[in-house]
């Protein structure tokens, strides 16, 4: 949990300054299935939503609080929230990605911040 409350207090936060979930921590993996597989994707669907770093699932004491803010490394950005389960983000905390290859090999994806 502690690197994903990094992500979510961090400017990593902030869609403006960073980019997707896939974007920021899937990309070369595409890149290396896409050489493994020697195709490329020509179809690809994918759903995303923030459900974990929200407001409502916010822990109630500090003692549940305390894994989202052992972070691995220091913020950043001095901008940075204390709290990851704020509303002042912009990226999803998960995102599911569905891709067809040329050679009709299919992969799915599930990306968390939360596991």
């Amino acid at each position: 949990p502690g690197s994903a409350g990094l992500l979510m207090s961090d400017w990593t936060r902030l869609k403006d300054l960073s980019h997707s979930l896939v974007m920021e921590s899937f990309i070369y993996d595409i890149d290396l299935l896409s050489w493994l597989l020697n195709s490329l994707p020509k179809e690809v669907v994918s759903f995303s939503g923030r459900n974990m770093f929200v407001p409502d699932r916010k822990p109630e004491s500090d003692e549940e609080m305390f894994p989202y803010t052992q972070w691995p490394e220091k913020p950043m950005n001095q901008s940075a929230t204390s709290c990851p389960f704020g509303t002042d983000k912009s990226i999803d905390d998960n995102q599911l990605v569905m891709m067809n290859f040329q050679n009709q090999t299919r992969v799915t994806l599930h990306l968390n911040t939360h596991s």
